[in-house]
């Protein structure tokens, strides 16, 4: 298992530096990892999917690129809300006109309003759905 680990690590490094070559022969990027996983470790890199089908091993690596992916942005949106908490706090007593149907309605905290986003907890959600199995 350690050397298929070190070998994952190496195929992730070539990719992220621009380095990982794909080859004509490659169906797509599955086949080609699975390729380059051959040429570093040899036939060990055939025992990573023994029981399982092409789809399935498919879905598997893309849920798991999915996951690196949004804890990524988690991490993103967490800094910016940090930033968001920090200029709330600063302008808590500055008012703006609220809006419902797309007209002025009563007045609002500016500060209420930079916090007032849902779309961390959708990313939230998404991410535990992404983590069970299909």
């Amino acid at each position: 298992m350690q050397l298929i680990n070190v070998a994952f690590k190496q195929i992730q490094d070539e990719w992220d530096n621009s380095k990982f070559i794909i080859n004509h022969e490659d169906e797509d990027i599955h086949s080609a990892n699975e390729r380059r996983l051959s040429e570093l470790i040899g036939d060990v890199a055939k025992k990573l999917h023994t029981g399982r089908s092409r789809n399935d091993q498919t879905v598997t690596d893309t849920k798991l690129w999915l996951r690196k992916s949004i804890d990524k942005l988690l991490l993103r949106i967490t800094k910016f809300v940090e930033v968001l908490v920090i200029q709330a706090e600063q302008d808590i007593n500055v008012l703006m006109p609220g809006y419902t149907h797309m007209q002025r309605a009563q007045p609002i905290r500016w500060s209420q309003w930079l916090l007032s986003s849902r779309q961390f907890n959708i990313i939230i959600l998404n991410q535990g759905s992404t983590n069970q199995s299909a």
